[in-house]
């Protein structure tokens, strides 16, 4: 149990002989604390390889990276709609051996978590045998770490805002989704 970035990789081939780098995102993982953290380490991989990036996920989700890479990153990107996670093993039919497939996962008990990705290591050993793959877990903060990161004189920047903040946007795409 650590709140730091965890990255569980199977690499067969050299960085730089990758066709296409192939990122499959959850729901809601924008809203994540170590998410800037996992984009920029997807945009240094992609700097290595010969290969364009593919972002799949929920559109919302999709907004938000496309706006955090292209302000920060500067790396051409194909954003496509992918919200099948139950059916997660159908990616194997456009994902070959010259490609690295990056999965973003989530921890329980945080914002972006399913139990759809409790499968996601088994599809992936199971159908995508012969692709390279990395499973990203985003860095969260253990509630040990709140109380040192607590300063009550910049309470913009605090945990417990920063939480609040995520509330309120769950809670307006909550709102937008029973209103319809």
């Amino acid at each position: 149990k650590t709140e730091r970035m965890i990255i569980v990789r199977k690499i067969i081939h050299p960085l730089n002989d990758f066709l296409k780098i192939v990122v499959a995102i959850p729901p809601y993982a924008e809203l994540e604390k170590g998410f800037t953290r996992w984009i920029k380490t997807v945009c240094f991989i992609s700097k290595k390889t010969l290969g364009k990036v593919v972002f799949l996920g929920n559109q919302d989700t999709l907004t938000r990276v496309k706006a955090m890479v292209q302000e920060n990153q500067n790396i051409p990107g194909e954003f496509r709609n992918f919200d099948d996670w139950n059916n997660f093993s159908s990616l194997s039919q456009e994902i070959t051996g010259r490609d690295l497939l990056v999965v973003i996962t989530a921890r329980q008990r945080t914002i972006s978590y399913n139990s759809y990705l409790d499968q996601i290591p088994q599809t992936l050993v199971k159908h995508f045998e012969q692709v390279s793959f990395l499973i990203i877990y985003p860095e969260q903060y253990d509630i040990r770490h709140y109380d040192s990161m607590l300063q009550f004189d910049a309470l913009t920047h605090s945990p417990i805002q920063e939480n609040l903040e995520r509330i309120n946007k769950l809670r307006k795409i909550l709102a937008k989704m029973f209103t319809k």
